[in-house]
């Protein structure tokens, strides 16, 4: 049940994405402007697409570039964004996870994940409520190295069938985008 509410609220931000574009960011057209785009992100994030980047070889790196200046690519990442959520496979009581991959072509591919995971009990009775965190994600990546990434997230106390949700804690979410 989160996770389709989740969903929800993703493909609204994706819209808001492509509404904003990049900022009015130049394309990266060599190797070196776009390590330095990254150097100067300073994030863990920019760190580890960095690190990805480093490791491919020339030709990939060439074609990487490419890729991140396609319209095409943009528009089907924002169009399977909106798509249809993850659906859940298993009733796991503590954690459920769900990921599908959507391939764009044998280098570019969509990950949508979805994770409900318990994080406290409030009591071990079988009446008890139960802290969960359900959380929605959907990224971009090239070469196995992640690009774009949206993730939406809610804290929520619910029965402890996970059934009835009692209380939403907070919510929130974040961006992730080396698409320049």
């Amino acid at each position: 049940m989160a996770v389709a509410i989740l969903a929800g609220a993703l493909s609204t931000g994706a819209a808001t994405a492509d509404q904003t574009g990049t900022d009015g960011a130049a394309a990266m057209n060599t190797e070196s402007e776009y390590v330095e785009f990254l150097e100067e992100q300073g994030s863990a994030e920019a760190r580890e697409t960095l690190s990805g980047f480093k490791a491919l070889p020339a030709e990939d790196k060439s074609k990487f570039l490419n890729y991140l200046d396609d319209p095409e690519i943009l528009t089907a990442f924002l169009d399977e964004s909106s798509g249809d959520s993850v659906r859940e496979d298993s009733d796991v009581p503590e954690t459920m996870e769900a990921r599908q991959v959507t391939k764009y072509n044998q280098d570019v591919s969509f990950v949508r994940e979805a994770r409900v995971s318990t994080e406290a009990s409030m009591a071990a009775t079988p009446s008890a409520s139960w802290t969960n965190k359900a959380t929605y994600s959907f990224s971009q990546k090239m070469f196995g190295v992640t690009i774009t990434k949206f993730t939406v997230w809610v804290r929520y106390q619910a029965t402890r069938t996970g059934y009835k949700v009692l209380k939403v804690h907070n919510s929130g979410s974040s961006l992730r985008n080396f698409n320049v």
